[in-house]
């Protein structure tokens, strides 16, 4: 079987735009390079929700059609909505992704739907300890990106972060062998991505990587319009907090303008440097073009640099990127025409769902053996086989999760009619009272003592009339 060829090309998805690079390894530059403005922003301030799919499908399609991009293998750079550096207990390598889901339900983007997580491990001193970095997507969000580039005809041959990609591009670059040099490798510098609603800083020792966070801040506008002397103040103090503990010599600073950087600078007393383009990044002779943003060109190195880590986002949450089963579209068809009402809701047996079962696997396996031979055809199949019972399992599962709740909500409506019915019968057992209580002030003469009270059809009340003042003469003779 061939080799699949190692793919060189990038699309970066960015709020306001869709950017694509051609790298070339035999030269190790730039080949060409496209951007499309879209005509509204596409993604949330906090970079957490997909606003527009549909400007984000055509302007991927238009990117596809004119980099002729169709079915070639792409590396994916999108918004992280989470990326940081954590330590956590040393568990089961089968349990670190439970884990780490759990750290993002901290996290308010995260409170209605799970994460799409991804992590590259870190040296670690401590035995008992795991550190790493991790970057965490919401996964609708990732699937309605992944459906986009479907759409368009993309083929996803891999998924990384902005903060990832823009450091994998400064080192493939030389950028970061030219730092170390006038720093030294136990110097300390660091990167800082400006976003609309926070910062995140990383900070390294030489190539080790010491901590990658992020700080909520309000900076919507900071990319094109710069920074305002008050956020200018409040990163400012940032960075002096940050300093007590790794006190970085030199930031690289990437979401705002050059202007709002030299304006940092010289309140916080750092060096600083604009690192989301990358002027004096290397092109083929024939590059004809617009520069593309660091963030795009150290995607397409991909496979070329791998500094400064994996996250496997595509690895990790691999069914966000398949389409859906046969299996499973029939029966979410079949849920769509279910009737609202539950009573109406027809039982399906337990017998239908072998027989459908069945005929699946049976047309599957034909298919394998027309479309394959020998071993080949073997593995699919069995592939196939699995994938189904996985399915028809999950189904099982889910009908019976159902019929349980169904039951649950007639059991509460039985308990709510009993308590109407009791109600019921209090008011006619308590009629009298009622009646009495409310015609009192209405049917009693001003100046009735009360000696007996009788209710038959009516109400009747008999009694001596008084004056007013044999009523106090008889109060005072209690004292």
């Amino acid at each position: 079987m061939a080799k699949p060829k190692t793919s060189k090309v990038s699309v970066a998805v960015y709020a306001n735009s869709v950017e694509a690079a051609v790298f070339s390894d035999a030269e190790f530059a730039i080949k060409e390079s496209l951007r499309l403005p879209t005509s509204v922003r596409l993604f949330s301030d906090d970079g957490s929700l997909l606003l527009e799919p549909d400007a984000l499908t055509s302007a991927l399609t238009g990117i596809a059609t004119a980099l002729k991009l169709k079915n070639k293998p792409v590396h994916l750079s999108v918004p992280p909505v989470l990326i940081k550096q954590a330590v956590v207990p040393r568990v089961d390598p089968k349990m670190l992704r439970p884990t780490l889901l759990s750290e993002t339900e901290r996290y308010k983007s995260f409170e209605d739907i799970e994460a799409a997580i991804g992590y590259s491990l870190l040296p670690s001193a401590n035995a008992q300890q795991i550190r790493l970095v991790m970057a965490a997507l919401r996964q609708d969000t990732l699937k309605q990106i992944a459906a986009a580039c479907t759409k368009a005809g993309i083929k996803i041959a891999s998924v990384d972060v902005w903060p990832a990609d823009a450091l994998r591009a400064m080192a493939g670059t030389g950028v970061l062998d030219s730092l170390m040099s006038q720093l030294g490798e136990e110097g300390y510098w660091g990167a800082m991505f400006i976003e609309a609603e926070q910062i995140r800083f990383g900070i390294w020792q030489g190539n080790t990587l010491i901590e990658f966070r992020d700080s909520v801040m309000g900076l919507s506008g900071a990319e094109t319009g710069g920074l305002s002397p008050i956020q200018i103040e409040d990163i400012t103090q940032e960075l002096i907090r940050m300093s007590t503990q790794t006190p970085a010599r030199f930031w690289f600073v990437a979401g705002t303008t050059e202007t709002s950087i030299e304006q940092l600078s010289q309140r916080s007393g750092l060096p600083m440097k604009a690192c989301f383009w990358l002027p004096s990044f290397p092109v083929e002779p024939a590059f004809d073009g617009e520069l593309p943003r660091i963030t795009t060109v150290g995607a397409a190195m991909r496979n070329f640099v791998p500094f400064p880590f994996d996250l496997q986002l595509m690895q990790l949450n691999p069914s966000l990127f398949k389409p859906a089963s046969v299996l499973s579209t029939m029966l979410a068809a079949r849920s769509a025409k279910a009737p609202s009402v539950a009573d109406d809701m027809p039982e399906m047996p337990d017998s239908s769902i072998p027989v459908l079962a069945t005929s699946l696997l049976g047309a599957m396996i034909v298919m394998g053996l027309l479309a394959a031979g020998g071993k080949a055809g073997e593995l699919y199949i069995n592939q196939q086989k699995a994938t189904v019972e996985s399915q028809l399992e999950a189904g099982k599962t889910e009908m019976v999760t159902v019929q349980g709740q169904l039951n649950e909500a007639k059991a509460s409506y039985q308990v709510q009619q009993s308590v109407a019915d009791l109600i019921d019968q209090a008011k006619q057992r308590n009629r009298v009272y009622t009646l009495l209580g409310t015609d009192l002030r209405t049917k009693v003469p001003s100046q009735l003592w009360l000696s007996e009270t009788r209710v038959t059809d009516k109400i009747t009340f008999q009694g001596k009339a008084l004056r007013h003042q044999d009523v106090i003469r008889f109060a005072r003779s209690l004292d």
